[in-house]
């Protein structure tokens, strides 16, 4: 039987320090038919240079470059335009997946679950720093996901799609540099927000979500990382309760009560600067014996 193509998407810019790594961790998939495609999003560096060297070398690698710099998210959304599988992984520039990826993830997969995700590793060039396998998650509803990522994340689920293979053309539905906001945040530039919303708005046509209890997926922690940016006092918290907030008024109203409570109680604790999704929500009544019931959990 003929494996189904899987494409592996990488957007990047300025990354000729790391992206060779990122690259030859996809070729050494042993889920052998695959295209790895690269999207430049106009690199001041040699970032370009080194990806003619690579896809001379292999012929698996397709490498594409703006005409301008058209910021993160959209250079997301060229590099899946390009994606010619069935199948497809957004993988970060800077990160990695092991050998079985691809084979364990594809493997996986079955027509009620909306992704597969694996565990992850994150690390620093001095070595892995954290592991999370999500253990009692493996085929789980898509309801007990949302319990998690929505509110309270006790399982500290990643907002990061370089961890999941999605159905291409739903990842590509899913990806938008815009969310409505007023607090003026320009979600194209740090793509923080657009990320978690990719997982949420692909689990909501399904019943389930899929799990893979090994760490195969390695997020790299650096300066410049959203790693990094998201572990700052209120770092991104805002971006990504934003998205949160788009995606239940969207597509899972029945969620807002429980949204409304989980907000004020970030309100008071983060300095208040959920202040104008709070407005948003000013016709919603909040349930507060969701936060007591979350508290006893």
């Amino acid at each position: 039987m003929v494996q189904p193509l899987i494409s592996i998407c990488i957007p990047a810019y300025n990354r000729a320090d790391l992206i060779e790594e990122t690259i030859n961790s996809a070729l050494s998939q042993t889920y052998t038919n695959i295209e790895v495609i690269v999207n430049d999003n106009c690199s001041t560096d040699n970032t370009w240079s080194l990806l003619e060297k690579i896809s001379r070398a292999d012929s698996r690698v397709k490498i594409f470059s703006n005409d301008e710099n058209l910021g993160a998210v959209k250079n997301w959304k060229k590099a899946m335009e390009k994606a010619t599988g069935e199948y497809a992984l957004i993988l970060w520039s800077d990160d990695l997946i092991k050998p079985d990826f691809i084979e364990k993830t594809f493997g996986s997969f079955e027509k009620d679950v909306a992704f597969v995700m694996t565990g992850i590793e994150e690390f620093t060039s001095e070595g892995v720093y954290y592991t999370n396998t999500f253990e009692g998650f493996s085929k789980t509803k898509v309801e007990d996901y949302y319990n998690e990522i929505l509110f309270q994340n006790k399982k500290r689920f990643p907002v990061s799609p370089s961890c999941a293979l999605f159905r291409t053309d739903e990842l590509r539905n899913s990806i938008s540099e815009i969310i409505p906001n007023s607090d003026h945040i320009d979600f194209n530039k740090t793509g923080a927000g657009p990320d978690v919303l990719t997982f949420l708005i692909n689990s909501a046509s399904y019943p389930f979500i899929k799990i893979i209890n090994e760490p195969l997926a390695r997020f790299r922690s650096h300066g410049s990382s959203i790693t990094v940016m998201a572990q700052q006092a209120n770092g991104l918290k805002l971006h990504y309760d934003w998205a949160k907030f788009h995606f239940v008024k969207t597509y899972k109203k029945s969620l807002l009560p429980n949204l409304k409570a989980i907000t004020w109680l970030r309100y008071f604790k983060l300095g208040k600067i959920h202040r104008n999704i709070l407005k948003e929500m000013q016709a919603v009544n909040a349930n507060f014996l969701f936060i007591f019931k979350l508290f006893l959990s």
